[in-house]
């Protein structure tokens, strides 16, 4: 059974205030970006560590991001880095979907698991949250001078 990890970042209330007063469109893209940004290691490092014997399971990594309006203002964003799925067929005509779970966790035939995906993330989750916390620090002073852009060409058409 796989396991779900989940990490909060703590000591953002500020930050929250202030995005909060934000344009909600760039609260979305600012949120999203920083949990991207923040977990694109994670991509490259499962993409180091995944065993390759075709390419096919290491070409499946990806790295999604999103932002999710949980009411009252409040944004969640998040960033995950999957492998598996539908893609490029290896050698033998299998996805890497067919095969991700037994080559990640192991299995009864004698298949030691290598859990690359989660090797890639828990011994860096307290630099993942540092990361997330400088990516969306740069995405704040972005929005707040997009805010301004704006501010100052609606002034102009008043």
């Amino acid at each position: 059974m796989a396991r779900r990890e989940k990490f909060e970042v703590q000591g953002l209330k500020e930050l929250q205030k202030q995005l909060r007063e934000f344009d909600q469109d760039i609260i979305k893209s600012a949120t999203r970006r920083a949990a991207r940004d923040a977990m694109k290691p994670v991509e490259e490092r499962a993409k180091d560590l995944v065993p390759v014997d075709k390419g096919s399971l290491r070409d499946s990594i990806r790295l999604s991001a999103g932002s999710t309006d949980q009411g009252d203002k409040n944004r969640v964003a998040w960033a995950v880095v999957k492998a598996g799925g539908r893609g490029k067929k290896d050698g033998d005509g299998r996805e890497a979907g067919q095969y991700i779970l037994s080559m990640h966790y192991g299995n009864s035939k004698g298949d030691e698991a290598n859990p690359f995906l989660l090797d890639a993330f828990e011994p860096y989750a307290q630099d993942i949250a540092n990361d997330y916390r400088k990516h969306l620090k740069t995405e704040t002073e972005k929005g707040v001078k997009k805010m301004a852009r704006r501010a100052k060409k609606n002034n102009k058409r008043g």
